[in-house]
């Protein structure tokens, strides 16, 4: 009889660790209820600032980023933002222009929509041709009409993307994709299908990229380690200056009509930058990873071939304060 009493109690213990566990784990967004989130507290819900389809009724950490979750109230509906754009009505190959950017919620345009300082700027630009050739990340500056503007110039004629990269305070991160055209000689069409995971930047630097699975792949989350070289010798996580909050910042973008967005901020494992990306889905992408070393900005591209295939959770790879989000 005390046999059967103590497995018993094992077995008890057991179910109760198992039923734990299941609890502690981030839930999917309920797309018809916010309200519906198992047995935790209902009075609060807790949602990724990276990715907002992850909800949970528990504080604790995105199970894809390794974010911090945030703190919601249920019963408040999130707004839907849109970034306004203003430019010349003509936009010259190799001239300087301004462009204007304000922040607001669709249906009260006239409402001023406070941002947060996301790696020390309240808006990240990106900026890149229709064909992925040329790159730039920029930061407008908060005017006193609650715009921001930038002054910018594009090399050459055609077709160009901006990726307004920004959080409104209280609401969830947010990714305004904006198409503009300018006038002037075209550049030589470029197109991408050999992978390139090795870059030498204007100043030197060699960077590689390396996923611990040998590939990169569309489901769950690629491991990548990068590798930092200048003049025979590797340059170490620990050599590098922050750049904007962080040690490096790492911009992905597919070359298929959709031009899915990534915007990775790496981690650091064993003194070199580490980026756990989640691609979504298989095809050619662009990427350009930024470091700062000695008070320059160095930038590389890369062409990343990302196949069908499964990757890590983030459970089952542990790496320090990297972040990711992707539209």
């Amino acid at each position: 009889m005390k046999n059967i009493l103590f497995a018993g109690c094992v077995l008890a213990g057991l179910m109760g660790v198992f039923t734990a566990c299941q609890n502690n784990t981030p839930k999917p967004a309920d797309t018809t209820s916010m309200h519906d989130h198992g047995s935790g507290d209902h009075s609060h819900i807790y949602v990724c600032p990276m990715h907002p389809e992850v909800v949970s009724d528990q504080p604790g950490d995105c199970p894809k980023c390794n974010m911090k979750l945030e703190e919601r109230h249920p019963e408040a509906t999130p707004n839907q933002y849109e970034m306004k754009y203003t430019a010349p009505p003509e936009l010259k190959a190799g001239s300087e222009v301004t462009l204007s950017f304000t922040p607001r919620i669709k249906g009260n345009e006239t409402m001023a929509v406070p941002l947060d300082v996301q790696h020390e700027k309240k808006i990240h630009l990106i900026l890149t041709n229709s064909n992925l050739s040329w790159f730039d990340h920029i930061h407008p500056e908060f005017q006193d009409d609650g715009s921001y503007v930038v002054k910018t110039s594009f090399p050459a004629g055609g077709k160009y993307l901006l990726f307004a990269d920004y959080k409104p305070t209280g609401a969830d991160h947010q990714v305004e994709k904006i198409t503009l055209d300018v006038t002037g000689k075209t550049a030589a069409a470029k197109t991408w299908s050999t992978a390139k995971t090795s870059a030498t930047t204007e100043g030197g630097f060699t960077v590689s990229l390396t996923s611990e699975i040998g590939k990169f792949v569309d489901k769950g989350e690629t491991h990548i380690t990068v590798k930092v070289m200048k003049g025979g010798k590797e340059i170490m996580a620990s050599q590098l200056e922050n750049y904007l909050g962080a040690k490096g910042h790492a911009v992905v973008v597919s070359t298929d009509e959709e031009k899915r967005y990534l915007h990775i901020h790496p981690g650091v494992e064993q003194d070199r930058l580490h980026l756990a990306a989640s691609f979504g889905k298989a095809g050619i992408y662009r990427g350009w990873l930024q470091i700062q070393y000695e008070g320059k900005v160095q930038t590389a591209d890369f062409v990343i071939n990302v196949v069908e295939g499964m990757g890590e959770t983030p459970h089952e790879h542990a790496h320090d304060g990297g972040e990711t989000h992707a539209h």
